[in-house]
């Protein structure tokens, strides 16, 4: 795949490597599987654990989000309307 410079910038077109919102999307993801994680590995008895990977994971997934909606472009790519200040 070619890459063009545009304004300074090194931009891979159509490559999944471009950067986007797949990136914000894995970041989701993982802030689920931290979520579920202590009931897939067999720790959902043990509160302090359970409670930790809950939080943490509540917050990989607000900070996913928060960059989702505040990117401009990832913005576009997923049609949401444009921010105002």
């Amino acid at each position: 795949m070619r890459s063009r410079r545009t304004e300074g910038t090194n931009t891979t077109h159509g490559c999944l490597l471009e950067s986007g919102v797949w990136e914000e999307a894995v970041t989701l993801i993982l802030g689920v599987l931290c979520v579920i994680s202590s009931w897939l590995l067999g720790f959902g008895d043990d509160s302090t654990p359970m409670t930790n990977a809950v939080v943490v994971g509540l917050l990989v997934m607000g900070f996913a989000v928060a960059a989702t909606l505040t990117d401009p472009a990832a913005r576009a790519r997923l049609h949401l309307p444009r921010q105002t200040h």
